[in-house]
């Protein structure tokens, strides 16, 4: 038996999604983050988004005794589920505050990676010409801003199961597989699970970019690549209102979904967390034994998880995931609770469902998609707590466990 601290937090950041984690195994500390981003206009959504980097970057410095001020803090594992810019816009200023030692990101066919080039005309010219390369060539985005970060690709028809164990060590020294990132190691023993989950749709990536081919008139995708990159400034409004005009939908075709756990048996001790979005309160702290005994956290991103009649999407989740789900504690509703990415049985996974939103007026909480009204009462029905995280602070959730970890 080993003693353990998690800590997990989901910034509030609106329209947009920051979690950061800690996993804390006899004083030898793992951080991960899962997407780094907010919505909005490049300058509005970086007023926002860096102010949580800032503060995150204060807590690191508070929490680990270890961490001088002015020494760059770590980020072990950095999880990035998509491309959108609500999801990314924050990950060059995180760079800039802390060394990132590995990136894991959803490998992106042809279609797919046209697909999210596509999709930067939602966004300011600015955003298309930073973000660019981090669709075409990761591992070049990232050295060039001077990262020495190893990127890993989540395919997926392939597991995260590592096949060769590292090498054993002495005493507690955790670390990830230099194979695949299917969790952390205490020595030998795999101690804490991570498990990735790619949900695409070729289909809906495929129609979208053959769709495009047709209206520019262009010959093939290599074509559109070429226009893609090519495009400047002084046309990129034309391409935005082209896209805006045929395309209603802004489909998100592909998320990394991500479910990190203890592995064996653990005893808790304590469970507390703050949160106060879901009932407007300035402050609730919570320290209580988890009956159902489950501490599991999983983020979905964007992920389209609603079955339809020609691809069961929730139940592909479902059996990926397959009994991993029962130590699911807290879930993140995909796609901001919108309705074309919820399933009701969602409800039925986890306890804490957290929702990642803007902050609105309550008079037109009828018209707001993002949550949906009947995401909302779909998750009530199932008894479920829900956790709406806001750009306002006093939304944060905060969750932290500690307890004794069998190996």
């Amino acid at each position: 038996m080993i003693s353990f601290e998690h800590g997990r937090q989901q910034w509030p950041v609106g329209h947009g999604f920051f979690h950061s984690a800690s996993i804390n195994l006899e004083g030898v500390l793992y951080h991960y983050v899962y997407d780094c981003g907010a919505k909005g206009p490049l300058t509005t959504a970086s007023v926002l988004i860096e102010d949580k980097i800032e503060q995150y970057l204060e807590t690191r410095y508070s929490s680990d005794k270890a961490l001088v001020k002015g020494q760059i803090p770590v980020i072990d594992l950095l999880v990035i589920s998509h491309f959108h810019a609500d999801h990314v816009n924050g990950i060059p200023k995180l760079l800039e505050k802390f060394h990132v030692r590995k990136v894991v990101l959803p490998f992106l066919e042809e279609d797919f990676k046209l697909l999210m080039l596509i999709q930067l005309a939602e966004e300011d010219f600015d955003t298309k010409v930073q973000f660019s390369d981090l669709i075409q060539d990761p591992q070049k985005w990232f050295t060039s801003r001077g990262a020495d970060t190893e990127v890993v690709f989540i395919r997926t028809d392939e597991s995260t199961t590592d096949i060769n164990l590292p090498p054993s060590e002495s005493g507690i020294v955790i670390y990830d597989s230099h194979n695949k990132v299917s969790g952390i190691y205490a020595s030998s023993k795999l101690a804490w699970e991570f498990k990735f989950y790619v949900q695409k749709d070729a289909v809906i990536a495929g129609n979208f970019v053959n769709k495009l081919i047709a209206d520019l008139k262009l010959s093939d995708k290599s074509d559109l690549l070429d226009y893609l990159n090519k495009i400047d400034g002084s046309s990129w409004g034309l391409l935005q209102k082209f896209y805006r005009d045929e395309f209603k939908k802004n489909p998100n075709s592909i998320s990394l979904c991500m479910y990190s756990a203890p592995v064996n048996e653990y005893w808790i001790r304590r469970l507390t967390f703050f949160e106060s979005g879901f009932f407007n309160l300035k402050s609730c702290w919570r320290c209580f034994d988890l009956q159902h005994n489950r501490i599991g956290w999983l983020g979905t991103g964007d992920a389209e998880l609603k079955n339809e009649p020609k691809s069961k999407k929730f139940d592909d989740f479902k059996k990926h995931y397959g009994t991993l789900l029962d130590n699911v504690d807290t879930l993140t509703i995909p796609h901001h609770g919108s309705i074309e990415n919820f399933e009701d049985d969602l409800g039925r996974i986890g306890y804490i469902h957290v929702i990642t939103a803007p902050a609105v007026d309550p008079k037109k909480a009828s018209k707001i998609k993002h949550p949906a009204t009947s995401v909302l009462m779909s998750l009530i029905s199932k008894s479920s707590h829900i956790s709406i995280v806001t750009s306002e602070s006093h939304t944060a959730l905060l969750q932290h466990i500690s307890g004794e970890l069998e190996l």
